[in-house]
């Protein structure tokens, strides 16, 4: 299981967020990912059956 807690780069939510932020908008603070690193991960995952489970950003939930 990946648990992503961040905007992915190159999305339509990603732009909408930027537009809003560039609008100087009020927006959370929300890291960003890059969606190949995601990918590059997964891929990790899936092959190694290593880690199981996998937050990002890391520590995003508090452990």
């Amino acid at each position: 299981m990946l648990y992503i807690g961040a905007r992915i780069t190159g999305t339509p939510f990603d732009a909408r967020f930027q537009e809003a932020q560039a609008a100087r908008q009020p927006m959370p603070d929300m890291p960003a990912v890059d969606p190949v690193e995601l990918a590059e991960l997964f891929w990790t995952m899936h092959t190694d059956r290593r880690p199981q489970e996998l937050v990002v950003p890391e520590g995003l939930l508090g452990y």
